[in-house]
């Protein structure tokens, strides 16, 4: 059965999607926990970066 690589190609998709899961789960936490010493996490720092964008640009399109 080694011959036609069959087990072969089973454990190699069996450690890509385990990757993928740990991977997956590094980004998640990263972008949600909040970082150490701030209240916000980096999904929050940017949601608060595009909301001061857009109130600064509407005033700006608000002027005469």
């Amino acid at each position: 059965m080694h011959s036609n690589g069959c087990i072969g190609s089973l454990r190699v998709s069996g450690a890509a999607s385990a990757e993928y899961v740990v991977v997956t789960f590094v980004v998640i936490v990263t972008l949600f926990v909040p970082i150490p010493g701030m209240s916000e996490s980096l999904v929050g720092l940017v949601l608060n970066a595009l909301r001061g964008f857009q109130a600064n640009t509407t005033y700006l399109m608000s002027l005469p």
